[in-house]
C-alpha cells in the first residue's frame, strides 16, 4: 500500500507540492508525502456531537485552493477512526475534487470490515470520479495474510479497456 502511495505522489506531484490528508490517519500517509519532498496539507477530521468523526468539506476546499493541492489520500473506511463514509459525503467530496482537478488515491483496504453502514467504492460514484481515482485494496486485512505484503491498485481512464 505504501508503495502505491509513493508512486502516486511521484507521478502526480512535484517536489514542494501539497498533498491532502485527513488526520488522524494511518501514519505512513504523512511519511510518504514528506519522504518525497512534498508538503502535507491537513484537512483534520472533527468529532461531532453525535460521537462520530466528520469531514470538514469547507475547510477541505479552502486548503485545497490555498495550497494548490493536486493529490488527496482518502481513507475509506477510515483508519483509525473507523468511519464508513456515506455515499452523500463521498459525492460532495468528489464534486470538490472534480472542480479543483484533484486526483484521489482511495485507500479502501478496510472495506471488508464494515459492521455499521455500507462501504461505498469512491470510484463507483460516477464516471468522472472513476477517471480521477486510484483505488487501493489488499487481501491482507480481509484474509489476515499481512505477511504476503501485496496489494491491488485499480486505475481507470476514459476510452481505455480494463
Amino acid at each position: 500500500m505504501v508503495f502505491a502511495l509513493a508512486m502516486a505522489v511521484k507521478a502526480y506531484t512535484k517536489p514542494g507540492d501539497g498533498v491532502m490528508i485527513q488526520q488522524p490517519v494511518y501514519y505512513p500517509f504523512s511519511e510518504v508525502i514528506e519522504d518525497n519532498g512534498r508538503e502535507i496539507v491537513d484537512n483534520t477530521l472533527y468529532l461531532g456531537d453525535d460521537g462520530i468523526y466528520h469531514m470538514d468539506l469547507e475547510d477541505f476546499e479552502i486548503k485545497a485552493v490555498e495550497n494548490q493541492v493536486k493529490l488527496f489520500f482518502l481513507c475509506s473506511p477510515h483508519n483509525p477512526v473507523g468511519r464508513v463514509w456515506t455515499r452523500e459525503e463521498l459525492t460532495q467530496l468528489g464534486e470538490i475534487c472534480e472542480r479543483l482537478d484533484i486526483i484521489v488515491v482511495s485507500d479502501e483496504i478496510h472495506q471488508d470490515f464494515v459492521f455499521k453502514g455500507k462501504h461505498q467504492v469512491f470510484a463507483a460514484i460516477n464516471e468522472k470520479l472513476k477517471n480521477r481515482t486510484i483505488t487501493c485494496t489488499a487481501p491482507s486485512k480481509t484474509f489476515n495474510v499481512a505477511g504476503l505484503q501485496i496489494s491491488n491498485i485499480f486505475y481507470f481512464q476514459s476510452g481505455t479497456k480494463t
